[in-house]
């Protein structure tokens, strides 16, 4: 399965990329209801983030007419999984 992925959707109060991995262009998703997958929310809880980052190895293995639309961010609160707290760069 083909994918997008892209580190310039958005970036952290630290300027730090926050990466974004989605199974269609931005334009190709448009008018579809994508399901949304994000991780490490919470910094100091990297189970988060392996789960994510699992689930888009295995999402990226199936058959692209297997899988609905979807959207996924690994490490949403980036600066704080890099810092290993629980809060963001602020």
């Amino acid at each position: 399965m083909s994918f997008y992925a892209t580190t310039s959707w958005h970036r952290s109060s630290l300027d730090t990329p926050i990466p974004l991995y989605a199974s269609h262009s931005p334009g190709e998703l448009r008018g579809k209801k994508p399901i949304v997958i994000m991780g490490g929310v919470h910094g100091d809880e990297p189970e988060g983030v392996r789960l994510a980052q699992d689930t888009l190895d295995w999402v990226t293995k199936q058959p692209t007419e297997s899988v609905c639309p979807w959207i996924l961010v690994p490490i949403l609160n980036i600066d704080g999984y890099n810092a290993r707290t629980r809060g963001n760069g602020r």
